[in-house]
């Protein structure tokens, strides 16, 4: 908005922890206040994604990126926040938990606890660029552990290469997208006990959730272990509009012109 002040007539902004803590609430509202003078209304970032998936209907939103959490919106218009509660003790079937989980299987495999992991050895080494040698793999491993700066989203970038894994077969890989998909889909039941419907629709956003193998995992594709497989997904709106959910072509700028007044659109004089 830098420059733009006096062309901008109003604007909705979604931030991160509005609304969940009073004093958090206080200090972005009066940020936002200094830098947007102009009519402005502001919502937690989660429960505007939410809105947006279901164009302001009732919906469980499902994300899956470095963390990972669940937000439903009721058919009385009630919201509910499961998850979120980070790395430490939270972010279950996030990038960072997969990345982590496919760095335990890895160790397991390389020091014996593992006997039927060979073919992972060889998989990761390959995607790491290490030797696929046991010894050699695991002084590899060793090393680009030292080296780590920044731990969360570096592990977190792991998920990729272990969904590609997954897609093509690699066992250990698709054991760990479906005890991710099992562990988001708890995210939904909570949800929709919470809420009082069992049948509430759900949608996704997030890297993660762009795995094929982690969404049909997570809604129950028969070809997945998954015993809470959650029916009823749902593509996010204007993934449905723009026709990359395989429904009808529409233009994403004539979707946004219809619907301007969703929050987190800007209204220019």
């Amino acid at each position: 908005m830098v420059g733009q002040q006096e062309r901008l007539a109003s604007a909705a902004f979604g931030l991160a922890g509005f609304g969940e803590s009073a004093r958090i609430s206080m200090e972005l509202s009066e940020t936002v206040s200094v830098l947007c003078p102009a009519p402005h209304s502001i919502h937690n970032d989660v429960d505007m994604a939410c809105r947006g998936a279901f164009l302001n209907g009732p919906g469980i939103l499902l994300l899956s990126g470095t963390g990972s959490m669940g937000w439903g919106l009721g058919t009385n218009g009630q919201t509910v926040r499961v998850g979120g509660w980070g790395s430490l003790f939270g972010d279950e079937g996030s990038a960072y938990w997969i990345g982590r989980m496919a760095l335990i299987r890895l160790a397991h495999c390389l020091d014996g606890r593992e006997t039927a992991g060979n073919d992972y050895v060889s998989r990761i080494a390959f995607l790491q660029g290490w030797p696929d040698d046991k010894a050699l793999c695991t002084a590899a491993l060793q090393d680009w552990y030292a080296s780590l700066d920044d731990v969360r989203p570096k592990v977190a970038a792991l998920a990729v290469g272990i969904g590609r894994l997954a897609e093509q077969g690699c066992v250990v890989a698709r054991e760990i997208f479906e005890q991710a998909a099992a562990l988001l889909a708890a995210h939904v039941h909570a949800l929709r006990r919470s809420l009082g419907e069992p049948h509430l629709r759900w949608s996704y956003a997030g890297g993660t959730m762009q795995s094929v193998v982690l969404r049909e995992a997570s809604f129950g594709n028969a070809a997945y272990r998954n015993r809470l497989a959650c029916p009823l997904l749902e593509a996010p709106y204007l993934l449905r509009q723009s026709g990359r959910a395989g429904l009808s072509m529409q233009p994403l700028s004539h979707v946004l012109q219809n619907h301007s007044k969703l929050p987190g659109l800007y209204e220019w004089r």
